[in-house]
């Protein structure tokens, strides 16, 4: 509830863990849509969402939390700009390809 009215950054449409869990949670917890924030920005990826709340396009992005963990691999000195209020899931495993020519 916090986060009424504030700016918010997700990646894509169809991205499960940066849009969809965040509308089936505003849904079923909230009992609203995504017309809770403000205004709404596509980022076009999470990195991009990450840097939008790090540089303050945004108040607030969901991002995956494996790209936030190799981002903040590499951006320690941003550590302190970010706040987790929330993780939502569990969310099922994402799928390993391999290419058809590997040996078994």
């Amino acid at each position: 509830m916090d986060l009424k009215g504030c700016s918010w950054a997700y990646n894509e449409n169809y991205s499960l863990s940066g849009n969809l869990v965040v509308l089936r949670h505003l849904k079923k917890e909230l009992k609203t849509n995504a017309t809770h924030f403000g205004t709404i920005v596509e980022s076009g990826s999470h990195l991009n969402s990450i840097k939008m709340v790090r540089d303050a396009t945004v108040l607030a992005a969901a991002v995956d939390s494996a790209v936030l963990a190799g981002y903040l691999q590499e951006h320690e000195e941003d550590k302190e700009k970010f706040v987790s209020l929330a993780s939502l899931g569990p969310l099922p495993i994402f799928p390993i390809l391999f290419n058809d020519r590997l040996p078994g």
